[in-house]
């Protein structure tokens, strides 16, 4: 269950971030501070994972894409969180 509802939560981060691109709207900003917040609560409780070490290091990208600051790195972490709830939903 518990890894369920990871899983979303990672599949919402993905679609969030990859959305951010698109559109600058409030719903999205909103919804991509509570991935930070997400993102930042879990890695600091699966510290030991290497999954959450990069979790923490999409953090920054997050928060620039949020400010309209976009890489190509933040599109390999829309990548890195969709494969993350693809292998969590198929486990």
């Amino acid at each position: 269950m518990l890894t369920r509802l990871l899983a979303f939560m990672d599949l919402m981060t993905a679609l969030v971030l990859f959305s951010l691109s698109h559109t600058s709207e409030r719903v999205f900003i909103i919804l991509a501070w509570v991935c930070v917040c997400y993102v930042l609560f879990k890695g600091l409780i699966f510290l030991r994972s290497f999954a959450s070490i990069i979790d923490l290091f999409s953090i920054p990208f997050i928060i620039l894409a949020i400010f309209s600051s976009y890489s190509i790195i933040t599109y390999l972490f829309v990548i890195w969180f969709l494969q993350k709830s693809i292998l969590s939903f198929i486990s």
